[in-house]
């Protein structure tokens, strides 16, 4: 007599969708066993996608067996897609158990291992529901990602509620939008960082956590428009959705302009000891070889800082006389200020070659726009004047409104796409150009090359 633990197993959307419901697999589990003689000794259930094998009853199930696997002969369940819906993790954990001497299989579409050909069999039967899985992520992708062109919204983020519009969902404003507001507007002062920001409103209401906050202040959802990620062939595009916006384009990207300028990443040299920032970088006089460093302590218990040979050449001078000397030599090259201006006119021009054809479709979009606009209002006019009637308003406006909400996403496109190329670009020119102004003999402290203090 076989000893028998038998699986059961739904989601919820198999026992809406399908019938799968636990009851009726326990019955015909059980009946199948009594049938047979089979002695049922076990029976775990589960109600977790079988994407994976992370479910709490599957893995009382699998320690059960472990600690009793001569107790157990077979593990069973209606059909192949109850017990997992990843091929490739279903065969490794067949195996593992066939180790221990138990048989793993399905009622409806039992498997004859004795047979040869019982791996073909059992691929087709587990890489089905895989397939059908990916059918439905691909669908629920490609559905997604329809609806976001359109203007549509699911998962509200702060500040917004899901509502619906017609059979589109969307979203509308909450009482939280006006913290929101109030975030970007503190934020484009540019006088706190976004953590002290976060910090008072989290007071106020604005219960985020520090990621959750950044991931709020650069997401353009709150201009009004919604962000299409890239797939497959398509590229990213942002579109004009149907919510309403907190904030406005222009706050927008000067909040996103502050935000990288304060994260700018600066070169820092790694220096193991503060008084010898040249270590490594000075040359042997006598054998060519790289200096090291050390320090001494005198009679009286000062310690004093020597670069020196490693060979043991007689080369050796004070590390703080070294490092003064370094820097009144980088104050000298300090650069004449007519060349800082050819400097900053050489950067104008660069610019202007690299951003002037985005900066050409935005300002084609606005004059297309204005233009549209214009149009729209002289068709309410000779609405208004009954010069046309109720049907040709309506066909000839929304014809109009069509083209300028498509132009108004497209010219919010462009700003976002130069935004992007060019703001890696904006923040080296910057350090570069601060660089000039100020002399290289700054950048020695930024560097920690500050002569040490005896």
């Amino acid at each position: 007599m076989k000893n028998v633990i038998i699986y059961t197993r739904v989601s919820t959307d198999d026992q809406a969708l399908n019938g799968f419901s636990l009851p009726h697999q326990l019955k015909t589990l059980t009946d199948y066993c009594t049938l047979l003689g089979y002695n049922l000794i076990k029976h775990f259930q589960d109600d977790f996608s079988a994407k994976t094998f992370e479910r709490p009853e599957y893995l009382k199930l699998e320690q059960y067996c472990k600690a009793n696997k001569k107790d157990v002969d077979l593990i069973l369940f209606t059909r192949w897609d109850r017990f997992s819906r990843q091929c490739e993790f279903a065969l490794s954990k067949i195996r593992m158990f066939q180790k221990i001497g138990i048989e793993v299989n399905s009622l409806e579409q039992k498997v004859d291992y004795s047979a040869l050909e019982h791996k073909i069999l059992l691929s087709i039967y587990l890489s089905s529901p895989e397939s059908e899985n990916d059918k439905i992520s691909l669908r629920t992708i490609e559905g997604s990602r329809r609806a976001r062109i359109e203007g549509c919204w699911t998962g509200p983020p702060f500040g917004y509620n899901n509502h619906r519009v017609g059979n589109k969902s969307t979203l509308e404003l909450n009482e939280k939008a006006e913290l929101v507001l109030k975030a970007f507007k503190l934020l484009s002062t540019g006088l706190r960082n976004s953590e002290a920001i976060r910090k008072e409103l989290y007071k106020e209401g604005l219960k985020l956590h520090k990621q959750a906050f950044l991931n709020l202040i650069r997401n353009i959802t709150y201009t009004g428009k919604i962000l299409v990620k890239e797939w497959k062939k398509e590229e990213m595009e942002i579109v004009e959705g149907l919510h309403p916006a907190i904030i406005s384009e222009d706050l927008f990207f000067h909040v996103q302009r502050v935000l990288d300028k304060r994260n700018r990443l600066k070169d820092k040299i790694k220096i193991q000891n503060e008084h010898f920032p040249l270590r490594g970088h000075l040359e042997c006089k006598v054998c060519g070889g790289n200096l090291t460093a050390s320090a001494s302590t005198s009679r009286n218990k000062d310690r004093h800082f020597y670069y020196h040979c490693q060979k043991g050449c007689k080369e050796r001078f004070r590390a703080d006389e070294a490092n003064h000397a370094f820097e009144e030599y980088l104050t000298s090259l300090q650069f004449p200020e007519e060349l800082e201006e050819l400097y900053t006119f050489i950067v104008k021009d660069v610019f202007s070659s690299r951003s002037g054809d985005k900066e050409n479709q935005i300002k084609k979009f606005r004059e297309d726009i204005a233009k549209n606009q214009v149009l729209l209002e002289s068709t309410e006019d000779k609405f208004i004047s009954n010069q046309i009637n109720d049907v040709q308003y309506k066909s000839i406006s929304n014809r109009y409104k069509s083209v300028i909400r498509e132009r108004m996403s497209r010219r919010t496109n462009s700003i976002f796409l130069l935004y992007k190329s060019i703001k890696t670009d904006l923040v080296s020119i910057e350090s570069k150009k601060a660089s000039i102004s100020t002399g290289l003999s700054t950048m020695a402290p930024e560097a920690g090359l500050e002569p040490a203090t005896l």
